[in-house]
C-alpha cells in the first residue's frame, strides 16, 4: 500500500520543480477557495486552541508554508512541524519562515504511515489539498496514524477536494468551479489554466483515489475522532474535522 503512495507522487505534476514553482504563484487563480480555507483554519484555531499557551502544530503537505502563516501571523509563538514531499515546496515554505524555529521535514505520506518518519505529539494537525492523493484506505490509514500523535483534546482538520456523490451533482460541482475561478476574470491564460485544473481533476489516476465527502467524514469518525463535523463547503472542497478527546 505504502509503495503506491510513493509512485504515485513520483508519477505527479508535484515532483515537478518547474510545476510547483507555478503552483506557487497561481494557485489562487484558479482556486480562489483557498481563501475561505484560510478564514475557516483560523477561526476553528482559535476556537480549539484559546486555552493553551503552548500550541505544537503539524501541517501535513505544508506547500509554500502559506497556509501555516495565516496560524503564525495570528499566533507567532507556536511550535511549528511543516512537512512535504517536495523539495521546492520546502525551499519555498523556509523562506516564508526564515527567521523562526520552524522544524521542516522532507518526507512522503508513504513514510509517515510506514511510521518511519517520528512526528512526536501535536495539539493541532492540519493538512490543505494534499491527502487526495492517497487512496480511500489509506486516508483512513492516515486519520489513525493522525489521531495516534495527537494529544488529548488536540484537533485535526482537513481541507481538500471531493468527488461528488453522484454523476448529476458532479456536473454542478465543476460548473460551480469553473464559475468561481473566473468571475469575470480576463487575465490572459486563466480559462486555459482552468481546463487544465479539469483535466488534471479527472484524470484517471487521481479521480480514483478521491473520496465523498460523506466518505471522508466516516472515515475520520472510524479512526477515533470526535466531535467530527463540516466546517465549510463550495463545491468539490470542504473543510471538515474532528478531536481527540481526553479519557475521562
Amino acid at each position: 500500500m505504502t509503495k503506491e503512495v510513493k509512485e504515485h507522487f513520483e508519477r505527479t505534476s508535484w515532483s515537478e520543480d518547474e510545476f510547483v514553482r507555478h503552483f506557487i504563484e497561481h494557485a489562487d487563480r484558479y482556486i480562489p477557495e483557498r481563501k475561505f480555507f484560510k478564514e475557516t483554519l483560523l477561526t476553528v484555531f482559535e476556537h480549539y486552541m484559546k486555552d493553551n499557551n503552548n500550541v505544537r502544530v503539524l501541517e501535513l503537505g505544508c506547500g509554500s508554508g502559506e497556509m501555516a502563516e495565516i496560524l503564525t501571523n495570528s499566533y507567532p509563538g507556536i511550535e511549528l512541524t511543516l512537512t512535504d514531499a517536495s523539495v521546492e515546496m520546502l525551499k519555498s515554505a523556509q523562506k516564508r519562515f526564515k527567521d523562526s524555529k520552524t522544524n521542516f521535514i522532507e518526507t512522503t505520506f508513504e513514510s509517515i504511515l510506514s511510521g518511519d518518519v517520528k512526528l512526536g505529539n501535536f495539539d493541532f494537525v492540519f493538512s490543505s489539498l494534499a491527502l487526495h492523493h492517497l487512496t480511500p484506505e489509506e486516508r483512513k490509514e492516515i486519520f489513525k496514524v493522525i489521531h495516534s500523535h495527537l494529544n488529548p483534546d488536540g484537533f485535526f482538520m482537513n481541507m481538500d477536494t471531493h468527488k461528488a456523490p453522484s454523476e448529476e451533482i458532479e456536473k454542478l460541482y465543476l460548473s460551480m468551479k469553473i464559475k468561481a475561478a473566473l468571475n469575470n476574470k480576463t487575465e490572459p491564460g486563466l480559462k486555459s489554466e482552468i481546463d487544465e485544473f479539469i483535466r488534471r481533476y479527472h484524470d484517471p489516476e487521481h479521480y480514483k483515489r478521491l473520496s465523498t465527502l460523506e466518505m471522508d467524514v466516516a472515515s475520520l469518525k472510524e479512526a477515533g475522532f470526535s466531535n467530527v463535523d463540516i466546517y465549510y463547503k463550495n463545491g468539490m472542497f470542504a473543510c471538515f474535522g474532528g478531536n481527540r478527546q481526553r479519557r475521562s
